[in-house]
C-alpha cells in the first residue's frame, strides 16, 4: 500500500482543512518518508498551529493498518497522544493524488482526519512488479523444465544429424540415464543403512 503512495506522490505540505471555522490550523503529511519541518522531526504527520508551532501527529514508524465499515483501507499513526488517521479513497478517474484535510474535532480531540483520493485506492489496482505475477518457486520449476526439455531435444538432435546416432543411442549420455535408477536406488539404501547403524548405536550407548 505505501508502495502505491510513493508513486503517486512525495508529500503534501501546509494544508488547510476543509472548514476553517472548525479547525484553523494547517497539516502536512508524507506518506512515504520521515520529514522534518520546523518542531516536527521524523514526523509522517505535521500539525502547524501558527508560524512558530509546529506538532508531530504521527511518527512513520507506527503506522497501523486497518479499513472502515466500507471497506476502505486506513493509515494510522500516532505521536505521543494524537492520533492522525489517513482514509484512502478509490476513484477510477483520478490519476493525480488528492486530500482532503478535515484536522481534528472538537468533541474528538488529538484526533485528526485526512482523506487521499486515488485510482490506486482501488481494490487490485496499481499491483507493484512482481506481486501480481509468478512466484519465486513457480519461476524456478519453469526454468528447471526449460532447461531438461532442451537438453534432451537439443543432445537428441546433435547426437541423430552430427553423430549419426539411431534408436536409444541418440538418448544424450544414455549410460548416465540408464544407471541413474540403480543410483537412486544404491542411495536410498546406504541412507536406511545408515539411519538402521545409529540407532543400534544409539541404543547400545
Amino acid at each position: 500500500m505505501i508502495f502505491f503512495l510513493c508513486l503517486i506522490t512525495d508529500s503534501f505540505l501546509d494544508r488547510g482543512t476543509n472548514d476553517t471555522s472548525r479547525d484553523k490550523t494547517k497539516y502536512s503529511y508524507n506518506p512515504c518518508l520521515p520529514f522534518t519541518e520546523k518542531n516536527c522531526h521524523k514526523a509522517a504527520v505535521c500539525q502547524m498551529a501558527s508560524s512558530t508551532l509546529y506538532y508531530p501527529v504521527g511518527y512513520q514508524n507506527s503506522t497501523e493498518y486497518g479499513t472502515t465499515p466500507d471497506g476502505n483501507v486506513t493509515l494510522t499513526y500516532t505521536a505521543g497522544g494524537r492520533t492522525a488517521i489517513v482514509t484512502l479513497l478509490c476513484d477510477e478517474s483520478v490519476n493525480i493524488a488528492s486530500i482532503l484535510t478535515v484536522g481534528e474535532f472538537q468533541d474528538h480531540k488529538e484526533h485528526y482526519y485526512f482523506y487521499l483520493t486515488h485510482r490506486c485506492a482501488c481494490p487490485g489496482a496499481c499491483v507493484p512488479p512482481g506481486l501480481g505475477g509468478l512466484s519465486t518457486g513457480s519461476v524456478l520449476v519453469i526454468i528447471f523444465f526449460v532447461v531438461v526439455i532442451v537438453y534432451f531435444l537439443g543432445g537428441m538432435m546433435f547426437l541423430k544429424f552430427v553423430g549419426q546416432k539411431e534408436g536409444l543411442d541418440i538418448i544424450p549420455n544414455r549410460s548416465f540415464w540408464s544407471s541413474l535408477p540403480g543410483l537412486i536406488k544404491d542411495g536410498i539404501v546406504y541412507f536406511y543403512n545408515s539411519i538402521l547403524c545409529w540407532r543400534s548405536d544409539y541404543e547400545k550407548f
